[in-house]
């Protein structure tokens, strides 16, 4: 092949191969940036998946929780987020939940002045 064949094809081997190279760059880079968000159930209710939990103990199960809770809720476009149906749910402290198991979470835009309601943005700055 003389140099100047060389030269051609290896500029046409680069001009395909650039916009294949950037395809995938960007095809990985939006998957990297895509998470699963939970249906809602209804307007106000959301089902958490208790897999991750499996497996740890019951404060950081609690605590994996009220971080996947937060995260939901602030996903659904919401601000305040209350277990349902978790004992020991109400007030500051972790709730009680078991490792493994799902939990229902119900979200609210505004805060509702109850007990056991957290505030997502509060939780995402780290205040568990």
């Amino acid at each position: 092949m003389t140099k100047k064949a060389m030269s051609i094809y290896t500029t046409a081997r680069r001009g395909l191969g650039r916009p294949i190279l950037l395809t995938a760059l960007y095809a990985l880079a939006l998957s990297a940036c895509a998470h699963p968000i939970a249906p809602m159930r209804d307007d106000h209710t959301i089902m958490i998946s208790g897999k991750r939990t499996a497996g740890n103990s019951d404060r950081e199960a609690a605590q994996k929780m009220v971080i996947a809770a937060a995260r939901m809720t602030l996903d659904h476009g919401f601000r305040y987020f209350e277990f349902v149906g978790a004992a020991n749910s109400y007030g500051s402290g972790p709730p009680a939940i078991r490792p493994g198991v799902d939990v229902t979470i119900r979200v609210y835009r505004t805060d509702p002045h109850r007990p056991g309601v957290r505030d997502a943005e509060s939780v995402a700055a780290g205040a568990l």
